[in-house]
């Protein structure tokens, strides 16, 4: 499962000189696993059959980039520019930061890190309320900018099935709204040593 999401945020990040063998291996886990959902990836995966690198670069990009029809960051997505956004994108970083990740170029609320996150959130208790709350409502926002034919809108809708059959408690958390969930505490160094004791 885990290597099914890991090829899932692969897909959905800027495309890479591997991205025919990441959309064949989305399928083909699909197929196996989750044989109802794996027709939703079939014209991603066509596509990458059929294109050159450049070409689904600049596909990406006009499909998730700047002034594009379909964000990518859950922030943005749910709180546009209200100031719960940085207040959300500073702890996304410190969560980042404590599994380890580098979100390389991209910010820590941009889907594909998210999907790192959700593989490695700290303190799975709350990761319901993270995904219910948060997540599930920021990718249904995302499939709303999308038609159904387009050939990204498989994969996000794909990624929203599964979070849902493989994290089912987190519909008992889906609340959608700006209201923050809350999210787990990130520690100093010094405070995990005990030095402020």
């Amino acid at each position: 499962m885990e290597s099914l999401f890991d090829n899932i945020s692969k897909a959905l990040s800027y495309p890479k000189s591997d991205f025919k063998q990441v959309a064949e291996s989305v399928h083909q886990s699909l197929s196996i696993e989750f044989p109802e959902l794996a027709p939703k990836v079939l014209p991603y995966l066509i596509l990458t059959q059929e294109v050159s690198l450049h070409r689904l670069e600049e596909m990406y990009t006009n499909t998730f980039d700047v002034q594009a029809p379909c964000y990518l960051e859950v922030g943005y997505v749910l709180f546009g520019e209200d100031y719960k956004r940085g207040h959300f994108l500073v702890k996304m970083q410190e969560l980042q930061a404590l599994i380890g990740h580098d979100c390389g170029s991209e910010l820590p609320d941009h889907l594909p890190n998210v999907i790192q996150l959700i593989l490695h959130y700290p303190h799975k208790d709350q990761l319901p309320d993270f995904l219910g709350k948060l997540v599930l409502p920021a990718l249904s926002k995302m499939l709303r900018t999308l038609p159904q034919e387009h050939f990204y809108h498989g994969l996000l809708d794909v990624t929203f099935e599964l979070l849902k059959e493989v994290y089912p408690l987190s519909l008992d958390h889906y609340t959608p709204s700006l209201d923050l969930p809350t999210l787990p505490t990130v520690k100093s160094e010094h405070e995990e040593r005990g030095l402020y004791d």
